[in-house]
């Protein structure tokens, strides 16, 4: 290539081509830069990297600039416009920035304000003007403050104070037209944006107001019983996304009434109002759901104005909620989506669904045959269950901090912050001005019922969101053929919305597109938008550049981009009936044709466990019975002969039923949904994962006991099968998926060994699965060895204790061979810990800043394990360090005068985790080892009768429940020699069956809990210790 490029603009050199191309790179992300630039332009917007260079130094908008200032004096409405300005500035001092802009479209603004639909010419003539403004001020702002700081830099701002300087630039400097024009031309982009949107309001403000004018007889009719309307007051455009040039949702205001016009097809509307009318006259016992009034014309129409009004008794409440649960079933089995706190209005006791664009939904280009893993399998779901319409309580939250905000449509009802920081302008009136962010409080939205003047959140109200819930399913899921058939026929020719990004995705890149960086050039904003191109998975091989374009097109005039499909169609369009995708696999209806034919008693079964869970998730109310009522008993009841095997086979069989199988790469893999706790105490729905704690290790290791207990094949088979996934998962080439899975033995990689070696010492596995078995354990450990230094935790748990646990456990089992690397593996955990210890004087120690002294996260966990491994490695400091954190304990974290032990604050103090059972267990392991002392024993029986005293009642879980008491007092029974305390814990097992198995047996499986530790195996596996008369549970605990 020569030194220069000549381009049809004029002259590019190399070294301002690089520039350019350099300055555009730096627009995208690191991950992104795996491509080459001009190609991933290309396979965008299928435009090369030429055209933008070519078009880059255009000259034209700078000339209809030059243009539009020179001719201002001659609009025949400035006299007018300036007058409105001069009001508007009072509530937005930058009104005259947007002067020469405005006087461009003077003529069709005050022509429509003339129409004799209009009541009065100059109100009418002050709101447009405002509503113009307003967007165009959305787009300018941080222009305006960079000028303003370098006006201010640059000396050209008159007055003593800071805020005589500022107000001299609104009132001087932005009523300067020479001054305007310098800004102009330093941001063409800018100008074109502005142009194009009041432009595009003007336009759409026309389209308003004559179709409302060419319809108003019929708007009469239907929405104010024939009588006149009167005449328009307001037109109020919304403050939400944009589509299809501008167009929002508007707000009439007639001198008699209130209505809403969208921009779109009414189909859905039609058909909906259609479809209530028909389920509220067929389903038996159903409280009748209510429908907006509609009126469509073609690509758009009216509906009437939803008022947030009063329920008249605490009884209206309550059918308001029994609604709620009506609703949800109906838009469950439709697949709807975005019924969240902004879409359904509290109309005394009816709920009213005030969007409709996505009761019927399709979100993703293509379904595989064949799911990638159960948790994708299990992932899909969960987006298509109840927990994606978004009534049901439901939290946006912000990853990076934690924070949150609920959105669902049934709430707390307490007040709402955004958990993002949004920007707002500080020193507004000052040469100061600049832009910051803060959390900002959020208004009400009117979804929550009115009761005297109160709104009345979905605390205590679940019972009748599930009422509501499961009696219009049971009734579809009797008549599911005419169910379907009624579908069909109301719905199969709808136009859906099609999303195919998130909104926030699309609304941030438009927002960021305004940067002034972005502004001087239109090449520099196009390709911004390229930006969009990140969130494609596999660009080698991309095949969608008709959406992608399209979404560029429509962000470039700062719209959100709409796409659509006819519900029997396979082919979405764009808002110009463009096809932009047409590989669709099932339309549709016919993918709600077999989510309909797939409802069933389980799937009735899990959808009310993901209601009762998006309510504990945000910290709300449920009905669910608190605590679990068992007492330690020193006598049992002679009424009491339960078969515990029969129990755990029976919790063996609900969790089997309400698990999730398919096929992975030829392999059957089997899964759950449960609940992970994220920020304060919140809960998101998510599959179990893998690992030992609540996941499918865990599980897999209950289902081999209880088929090996019942001599049951398909059992062990089953616990096979469930531990495919873990299998798959962990991936020991791919270091960055090891690191956010962890290392841990509950909570990490070591889950699986640790599995994998109960499974050997059972016995159940053939030769080539041993060997299989011992080859992957091998592997992990040698992983293991080579990043152990990289591992900050050192607690049981999830650290490098609970890997020395294990391997205390396996060394005398493995092969000669790998022998030194266990021993290897366990001397640098020894040293790890050696140098974690904090001493809070020369004879005490801790290993936690905090000082927690528990099993799982605190020093009780460690002690133990490393006196197991002073039997592998005789290290006499071991001893010491042991020795020194007794008396820590002892000394600091032992209440003498309440013979009570500090645990960790906030937590169960009987709990296995972080209380006295914990303890217990580790001081009974210390106990069998050389770091035995004289106090233990002493300790080991003041724990068993605190735990006897403390340990039952609040929860049934091993972790921080009755099951974790009972197996850790058995172990305790067994290991100190005591029979009657063994019958004592036999006792409050058969307490526990009666009052919480038998008693609460429609409330056990309510919600998805199925794990090891703080699920329902745990439950399983407490029942099989007592059958089978040992203690597996707290060899598990123990990591023997």
């Amino acid at each position: 290539m020569s030194n220069s490029t000549v381009y049809k603009q004029g002259l590019i050199t190399t070294t301002r081509r690089d520039e350019i191309i350099s300055c555009w790179k730096s627009l995208f992300p690191m991950k992104s830069r795996q491509y080459n630039f001009e190609d991933f332009l290309e396979k965008i917007s299928g435009k090369k990297l030429d055209f933008f260079l070519e078009n880059y130094d255009s000259n034209e908008v700078s000339e209809e600039i030059e243009q539009v200032f020179s001719h201002m004096e001659e609009n025949r409405h400035l006299e007018l416009l300036e007058e409105i300005l001069s009001s508007q500035a009072k509530k937005n001092m930058w009104a005259f920035f947007f002067k020469p802009v405005l006087l461009l479209y003077m003529d069709n603004i005050t022509e429509l304000a003339g129409l004799d639909i209009i009541e009065d010419k100059d109100s009418f003539l002050d709101s447009v003007i405002d509503s113009i403004i307003e967007k165009l001020t959305v787009l300018s702002y941080r222009t305006i403050i960079v000028e303003t700081n370098i006006a201010r830099l640059d000396q050209r701002l008159e007055g003593e104070t800071s805020e005589e300087r500022g107000k001299y630039y609104t009132q001087h400097l932005l009523r300067d037209m020479n001054y305007l024009k310098e800004i102009y031309l330093v941001y063409p982009e800018l100008y074109e944006a502005m142009k194009r949107t009041a432009l595009y309001i003007t336009m759409y403000y026309r389209e308003i107001i004559l179709n409302t004018k060419e319809n108003l007889k019929e708007l009469e009719k239907i929405f104010n019983g024939g009588n006149s309307l009167g005449r328009l007051k307001n037109i109020k455009l919304g403050n939400g996304d944009t589509h299809n040039n501008g167009k929002t949702v508007a707000t009439l205001s007639f001198v008699s009434k209130m209505l809403i016009y969208k921009p779109r097809s009414f189909t859905m509307e039609k058909a909906y109002e259609e479809f209530l009318s028909w389920v509220n006259g067929r389903i038996p016992g159903f409280s009748p759901l209510s429908a907006c009034k509609t009126y469509g014309m073609g690509d758009a129409g009216w509906m009437e104005f939803i008022q947030h009004s009063e329920c008249k008794t605490m009884e209206e409440v309550e059918e308001f909620y029994l609604k709620m649960g009506e609703l949800l079933c109906l838009f469950y089995t439709l697949n709807s989506k975005d019924c969240h706190c902004e879409n359904i209005i509290a109309c005394g006791k009816q709920p009213i669904l005030i969007d409709l664009e996505t009761v019927l939904h399709t979100d993703e280009y293509d379904k595989h045959q064949e799911f990638a893993s159960i948790e994708e399998y299990i992932g899909n779901y969960i987006q298509n269950s109840v927990d994606s319409v978004m009534i049901l309580p439901s939290l946006l939250q912000n990853f990076n901090n934690g924070e949150v905000m609920e959105i669902g449509a049934i709430g707390s009802g307490k007040p709402k912050k955004s958990p993002f920081k949004t920007q707002k302008i500080k020193n507004f009136d000052s040469d100061d001005i600049t832009v910051e962010e803060e959390y900002k409080d959020i208004a009400d939205s009117a979804n929550y019922p009115l009761y005297k003047g109160e709104k009345i959140g979905g605390n205590g109200y679940i019972g009748f969101v599930r009422q509501g819930f499961v009696n219009t399913y049971e009734w579809i899921l009797e008549n599911k053929a005419e169910y379907t058939a009624k579908i069909k026929d109301l719905f199969g020719k709808v136009e859906c919305r099609v999303i195919y990004k998130a909104t926030n995705d699309y609304n941030q890149l438009i927002a960021t597109s305004y940067h002034p960086d972005l502004l001087h050039n239109r090449m520099d904003r196009l390709v911004y938008f390229h930006r969009i191109g990140i969130l494609i998975p596999d660009i080698e091989n991309f095949h969608e550049q008709k959406l992608y374009r399209t979404e560029i097109e429509a962000m470039l005039n700062g719209d959100v981009p709409s796409f659509k499909i006819t519900a029997d169609s396979l082919r979405a369009t764009n808002h110009k009936n463009e096809v932009v995708y047409d590989k669709y696999k099932k339309s549709i209806i016919e993918t709600l044709e077999d989510k309909i034919n797939r409802l069933s008693k389980i799937d009735l079964e899990r959808q009310v466990a993901l209601i009762y869970m998006s309510y504990m998730g945000c910290k709300m109310e449920t009905d669910l019975p608190r605590g679990t009522k068992t007492l330690f008993s020193k006598s049992g009841n002679s009424g009491d002969n339960y078969d515990y095997l029969k129990l755990a086979d029976s919790i063996g069989e609900k969790i089997i039923k309400r698990g999730f199988s398919t096929w992975v790469n030829g392999k059957r893999e089997h899964s759950w949904i449960c609940y992970a706790g994220f920020g304060d105490d919140y809960y998101s729905i998510n599959p179990v994962g893998w690992d030992l704690y609540k996941g499918n290790c865990g599980i897999a290791v209950y289902f081999m006991y209880l088929g090996k207990t019942l001599k049951e094949e398909s059992y062990i088979q089953y616990a096979k099968d469930t531990l495919n996934s873990v299998d798959r998962m962990i991936n020991l080439n791919n270091c960055r998926d090891i690191e956010t899975m962890g290392y841990g033995v509950f909570t990490g990689i070591f889950s699986y060994a640790y599995a994998l070696y109960r499974f050997l010492r059972a016995g159940v596995f053939g030769k080539e699965e041993a060997e299989a078995a011992w080859e992957r354990i091998y592997r992990i450990i040698r992983y293991t060895n080579e990043k152990i230094q990289e591992q900050e935790k050192v607690e049981v748990l999830g650290g490098v204790c609970g890997i020395a646990g294990v391997l205390a456990s396996i060394y005398p089992s493995v092969s000669q061979t790998q022998q030194g690397t266990v021993k290897e593996l366990i001397s640098k955990i020894i040293a790890r810990l050696k140098k974690a210890a904090v001493y809070i004087s020369p004879e005490e120690i801790t290993w936690t800043q905090n000082g927690d002294i528990g099993y799982a996260h605190g020093n009780a966990g460690i002690m133990c394990h490393l006196a197991r491994c002073y039997e592998i490695i005789p290290d006499r400091e071991i001893l010491s360090l042991i020795e020194k954190c007794l008396n820590y304990e002892r000394n600091i974290r032992f209440d003498k005068s309440a013979k009570r032990w500090l645990v960790r604050e906030k937590t169960h103090y009987f709990s296995w985790c972080n209380g006295i059972a914990g303890l217990l267990l580790s001081k009974l392991l210390l106990y069998q080892s050389p770091a035995r002392d004289e106090k233990l024993l002493e300790e080991i029986n003041r724990l068993m009768e605190q735990l006897k005293l403390y340990g039952f009642g609040t929860d049934y879980s091993i972790c921080h429940g009755d099951m974790g008491s009972i197996c850790i007092l058995r172990y305790a029974a067994e290991l100190t020699g005591q029979s009657r305390l063994l019958k004592q814990c036999t006792y409050a097992l058969d307490n526990y069956i009666r009052n919480q198995m038998l008693a609460q047996a429609d409330s056990m499986y309510t919600i998805e809990d199925w794990g090891l530790m703080v699920g329902k195996a745990g439950i399983g596996m407490g029942l099989l210790d007592v059958f089978n008369q040992n203690n597996l549970t707290a060899e598990l605990l123990s990591l023997r």
